[in-house]
């Protein structure tokens, strides 16, 4: 047995010295070849067992289908069938199919020839590698780092045999002196453009015609830099003259009215013709828009939906600033949303048609109930679903298919909750999820698990957050239930690397209408939301009062502030919750329009701020069935080829009975104030800019999974049925938890689910005082591959099911060391719903692995 175990264990690698990087290589590569290099003297078990069974550790090949009672022991699986579809089976009596081959195509019989020597000893010729067909110096670094690898292999013995230190020491010596140019200190590198911009090369040609002038002028001067000086101070007037007529919101005109809209007190003008309805759809088109909160998960919704800790977002409008494509996205109940391509639907609303027709252009399910969605303003294709405490980002192409999805594991407590998710401004990957108690930004280009800032709040709970981007930079700001405003810069100072840092900034707010009694401001805080194009902040409290505010460039001091009264309630804002305005959206390319709800009844408002007033259009209230659950604004530019096209604004609502309406702007001077052209930003070097479009750089939609050894699973051991528990409403409305563990742990029995957007099934460890779980095995296709779950989701990483060889599968998911630590007590499996007709979804076993905490290497403080 001892024999066995030294031929199938996994050889073990000295890692206390990493070698150096190949000039052009990764670090990774390196260490996959000293891998190779150690199993160059590993045989094949077959060697040694011929066609006898011996107990050993061994896989299952999906993609050479050697699977049910074939495979292939531990050294097939690195050598013979490195980059297969591998699946560890068990530890078992076992003889190698890959080795037992009559073919002889099995390269683990015999030993294989390493990259440093040759069946003779001599160093081979090897082929040249990437970055080989550099500068002389850098052939020269490869060849020293090379020999420095080799001393490193010479010095740990390729026989088990330990060298002395004395040799260790000469060969160390040897290598040093040999590569004198491998050991680098660390340097600053810093990034240099190869070439001038196009607008810098175009400036140099608008005064090559001036350069004799100026050369002579320099050269007949003593003193070089006061002669620079001095024509940049002559060139000082000429700018200054320009800027007075154009300036960065566009002429003096627009930054008087900016001025203006900041400073001047402003009277409050009701109308009802900002926005006039066009058609609506028919009765139903979108089925069960109104959740139906079921469930202990779905009382808690209707619950904090109630009492407006919450707030269900139905439907969002996909579309970017410079994006061509348009889409909106219906939320339906049970996880469900529908996709529909927006240019037919205001087509049809251009026409005369009196009923909308819809035509819907794909679908996509998530594992839970959606509260919420959130759009990216900067990529069409992203959208940020979320639920009471999950979140996943799913990129949705040009014909409504869900092309990818990230999970994003915020870590809610048990008593807290998603409020919703905000896209940084300008970013195509940075998205911030705010909870009840605290606020994680993300960069999903680099990490959807570890936050890049993490900032909690002291006291009371977060209702609304926003992001204001000024010329001082980027602040995060977020309203309390106590009513209090903090504002938070995100500076690298502030990262999450360092741990989570406290809201601590409060704005002071001093208007007549706001007033604090029992520790809250004006019954508490509602909403927030920052305009950019207006640079107006704009918030609510939960007496009614709603108001809009300047504010500075470091957004810690407020303005002017002005209060927003509606007529629905007489202007004085008595009426509690009646007249609240919350889900402030502002529409893109229209600038000075602002869309709100009302927070009680879901009526919407529309808002003109000028320099000199705002209008209010209040909705008239629909009717009970037509209950407003959504809405959008977007902006639609003017048909390509029709001279007589205008760009217009349409406003599109969701209603409770899942028909839309349809309104469109007014396009007169009361709602066209900030589209005119003395308003629009131009700037005096528009002649240097390049007129070709920016090609943006591909975003990375999926995190980089990590990479785990083949034999992870023989170093670790399986949790008995009695050490764990199987959780989650979505299979115990069914199965009681002795029931699942029973079918778990007998053959040819599974547990099915109905759900059409699939399942969840919450993990356990009852022996988290001395174990640690490290990995999940999950058996599918047992009974019909069709009723497999599409995908399998454990810590926001989706392992796509499939089967190669036909047949049932083991699905292996081992855990890195932070998502380790991260499953403690529990962790949760998501399984996407499967392709069966019917909508069954099974799974036949479950298997969790586990390792000892001292043998883990468990912390005292766990994070």
């Amino acid at each position: 047995a001892n024999l066995t175990d030294s031929i199938i264990q996994d050889s073990d690698t000295d890692d206390e010295e990493e070698p150096s990087a190949l000039p052009g290589e990764e670090e990774d590569s390196q260490a996959e070849d000293s891998d190779d290099e150690s199993l160059n003297s590993k045989l094949c078990t077959f060697t040694m067992t011929q066609r006898s069974f011996m107990n050993q550790h061994w896989y299952h090949c999906h993609t050479c289908k050697l699977v049910d009672g074939s495979g292939v022991c531990a050294v097939c699986a690195k050598v013979c069938h490195k980059g297969h579809e591998l699946t560890y089976s068990k530890f078992g009596s076992f003889f190698c199919d890959c080795g037992a081959k009559e073919d002889g195509s099995c390269k683990s019989l015999v030993k294989r020839v390493g990259r440093g020597e040759d069946r003779e000893g001599s160093p081979p010729i090897t082929p040249p590698k990437k970055g080989a067909f550099k500068s002389k110096k850098h052939r020269d670094t490869t060849t020293t780092t090379t020999t420095k690898k080799s001393a490193q292999t010479a010095s740990r013995g390729g026989s088990g045999v330990g060298t002395s230190g004395a040799e260790t020491k000469t060969t160390a010596k040897s290598s040093k002196e040999s590569g004198k140019t491998t050991k680098r200190s660390p340097r600053r590198v810093e990034r240099r453009s190869s070439f001038p911009s196009l607008p810098i090369l175009r400036l140099v040609h608008q005064i090559d015609k001036y350069k004799d002038t100026l050369r002579s002028y320099l050269d007949s001067s003593d003193d070089l830099t006061s002669s620079v000086v001095g024509i940049l101070s002559n060139s000082l007037p000429v700018v200054t003259s320009e800027l007075d007529h154009v300036t960065s919101y566009g002429s003096s005109q627009a930054q008087q009215a900016v001025y203006d809209l900041h400073h001047r007190d402003k009277s409050i003008e009701y109308t009802d013709s900002l926005v006039v309805a066009t058609l609506g759809s028919q009765e139903g088109p979108f089925e069960n828009v109104r959740p139906n909160f079921s469930g202990e998960q779905g009382q808690t919704m209707k619950q904090l939906i109630g009492n407006n800790s919450i707030r269900r977002v139905a439907m969002c409008c996909l579309s970017s600033i410079k994006g061509k494509k348009q889409h909106i996205t219906v939320n339906h109940d049970s996880g469900k949303l529908t996709i529909l391509q927006l240019f037919p639907i205001l087509k049809q609303a251009d026409s005369n048609k009196r009923k909308l027709t819809l035509t819907r252009l794909g679908t996509a399910s998530v594992p839970f109930t959606v509260i919420s969605l959130s759009s990216n303003p900067s990529s069409e294709e992203h959208l940020a679903v979320c639920g009471l405490k999950e979140c996943q980002v799913l990129t949705i192409n040009s014909s409504g298919q869900v092309l990818d999805r990230i999970t994003i594991q915020p870590s809610v407590e048990s008593s807290g909750y998603i409020v919703k998710a905000i896209w940084v401004p300008g970013s195509q990957t940075e998205l911030a999820v705010v909870t009840s108690t605290f606020v994680k930004i993300y960069d999903l280009s680099q990490d959807a698990i570890s936050p890049n800032y993490y900032f909690i709040v002291l006291t009371g709970k977060i209702k609304d957050a926003c992001f204001a981007v000024t010329e001082e930079g980027k602040f995060l700001m977020v309203m309390v239930s106590t009513g209090v405003i903090y504002s938070q810069p995100i500076i690298p100072m502030c990262s999450a690397v360092e741990g989570p840092v406290y809201f601590t900034v409060d704005l002071c707010v001093m208007h007549p209408s706001i007033q604090e009694s029992e520790g809250l401001v004006c019954g508490g805080g509602a909403s927030i939301y920052y305009s950019h194009s207006l640079q107006l902040l704009f918030f609510s409290y939960n007496n009614g009062h709603s108001f809009v505010a300047s504010i500075s460039k470091s957004t810690y001091d407020l303005g002017k502030i002005f209060e927003i009264p509606l007529k629905s309630s007489g202007g004085g804002g008595k009426a509690p919750n009646s007249t609240t305005l919350v889900h402030w959206t502002e529409v893109q390319n229209h600038p000075g329009l602002i869309c709100a709800l009302s927070q009680a009844t879901n009526n919407p408002t529309v808002l003109m701020v000028k320099p000199d007033c705002i209008q209010v259009h209040e909705l008239k209230a629909l009717p009970n069935k037509a209950r407003v659950q959504g809405m959008v604004a977007l902006r639609q530019p003017a048909a390509s080829g029709d001279p007589n096209s205008q760009p217009r604004t349409t406003l599109i609502i969701l209603c409770e009975d899942g028909s839309l309406r349809i309104y469109v702007t007014n396009s007169n001077a009361n709602t066209q104030y900030w589209l005119q052209s003395q308003f629009q930003p131009t700037s005096p070097l528009a002649v240097l800019k390049s007129t070709a479009k920016k090609k943006h750089l591909p975003v990375v939609r999926k995190v980089e999974c990590p990479k785990f050894p083949i034999d992870f699973f023989e170093h670790c051991q399986q949790l008995q049925y009695n050490e764990i528990e199987f959780l989650g409403n979505d299979i115990l409305h069914v199965y009681n938890k002795q029931q699942v563990k029973h079918r778990f742990n007998v053959g040819g029995l599974y547990i099915a689910n109905t759900k059409p957007s699939g399942f969840t099934v919450e993990v356990c460890n009852l022996s988290h005082c001395t174990m640690a779980m490290v990995g999940v095995r999950v058996m599918v296709g047992c009974r019909s591959t069709e009723k497999a779950p599409s995908f399998i989701e454990v810590f926001g990483r989706i392992h796509t099911v499939t089967f190669p060889s036909g047949s049932a599968r083991w699905v292996d998911i081992p855990f890195t060391r932070e998502e380790s630590l991260q499953a403690d007590k529990s962790f949760k499996i998501n399984f996407g719903p499967s392709s069966d007709p019917s909508g069954i979804s099974m799974i036949d076993c479950v298997k969790v692995y586990g390792k000892a905490k001292d043998v883990f290497g468990w912390p005292d403080t766990p994070p």
